[in-house]
């Protein structure tokens, strides 16, 4: 019996150092969207380039899929975006013309009701209000609307429609 015990942990210890070899090998071939391999740390994407062209002379890229926000066609780098200074509103006001303007859409506040009779508690849209500035709530523009990177193309075709 002793001897069975010996033999069998033997054997779990022999498979155990032939299974743990330093080295995983595994192929390089196709197996991710960037062709990268899988034991080697993933190479990273080259810094994004934009456009050179200043904002009004920049040509309006296509949306993504309808409905989506239009994408902004110049770069937005060095750009101050915050709640007290949003650079955006310089060119972009409510109003303003022939660049696009600020839809009345930014303009809205949404009035939310809160169920607390409801269990788990329901949060609703009910309306929204107009106002004559844009909704502060807004101010961060690249939340929704991204810059296009020229030399980046995307991983697989958007079927998204």
């Amino acid at each position: 019996m002793k001897t069975l015990k010996a033999f069998v942990a033997l054997s779990c210890g022999l498979f155990l150092l032939i299974g743990c070899e330093s080295e995983v090998k595994i192929g390089c071939e196709k197996v991710s969207l960037r062709t990268d391999c899988v034991n080697k740390d993933a190479l990273p994407l080259p810094a994004p380039k934009y456009g050179d062209k200043p904002a009004f002379e920049s040509k309006n890229l296509d949306r993504s899929y309808l409905g989506a926000p239009p994408q902004i066609p110049h770069s937005v780098v060095d750009m101050v975006i915050s709640p007290e200074t949003n650079m955006c509103l310089d060119c972009h006001f409510p109003g303003g013309d022939p660049i696009p303007a600020l839809p009345d859409s930014h303009k809205t506040i949404p009035k939310v009701v809160v169920d607390r009779a409801q269990r788990p508690q329901v949060t609703k849209v009910v309306g929204h209000q107009l106002t004559e500035d844009y909704d502060r709530g807004r101010y961060f523009c690249v939340q929704c609307h991204v810059p296009q990177a020229l030399n980046l193309k995307p991983l697989v075709v958007n079927q998204f429609k």
